[in-house]
């Protein structure tokens, strides 16, 4: 899983030319894998494959109090700053 926001603010929009940003739109499911494209322009894709089979989630985030935490912001301060693999 990708925080996509902490991905976004790596890049600059301060400039008068604002960049189209692209997320979740062209989200699939196949065979078992979930594609995200996401791109900046087109000359920068940035495709990530993610097999759904592979990961256990570490945190479950549910309105209704079940899963490990409520909000998305909650699951997102726990997690690492840096993540290695």
């Amino acid at each position: 899983m990708t925080n996509q926001q902490t991905w976004i603010d790596k890049f600059s929009f301060n400039s008068v030319d604002k960049k189209t940003i692209i997320i979740g739109n062209k989200s699939q499911v196949d065979g078992g894998s979930i594609y995200y494209s996401a791109t900046i322009t087109d000359e920068f894709p940035l495709d990530v494959v993610v097999s759904t089979n592979e990961f256990t989630p570490n945190v479950v985030v549910l309105a209704d109090g079940s899963g490990t935490y409520k909000a998305i912001m909650d699951a997102v301060n726990t997690a690492p700053s840096r993540v290695t693999s």
